[in-house]
């Protein structure tokens, strides 16, 4: 419930090349963990805090789902925050 907020978890579907390299390339690589949860897909997650980080089916090569709950909105400027809130 944590990464949703809710009983059901929204997932945003990404391309998967630019975020799985991005993983990659940061401290992620060393704690992202998967398993095989079904004969159609693989889960990853967070092996410090168990947080669940995206799925990636089998049958999808270029496609994550990663819950909408872990993604955040990049750092605004102050002068864009005041801005939007006009």
């Amino acid at each position: 419930r944590k990464t949703s907020g809710s009983m059901n978890v929204p997932f945003l579907a990404l391309p998967k090349a630019p975020l799985w390299d991005q993983m990659m390339k940061t401290e992620t690589s060393s704690t992202l963990k998967s398993y095989s949860s079904s004969s159609v897909a693989d889960r990853h997650f967070c092996s410090k805090c168990g947080s669940f980080v995206c799925m990636d089916y089998h049958h999808e090569k270029s496609t994550l789902w990663v819950p909408m709950g872990t993604l955040s909105l990049p750092n605004r400027s102050a002068n864009e925050s005041e801005s939007n809130a006009s």
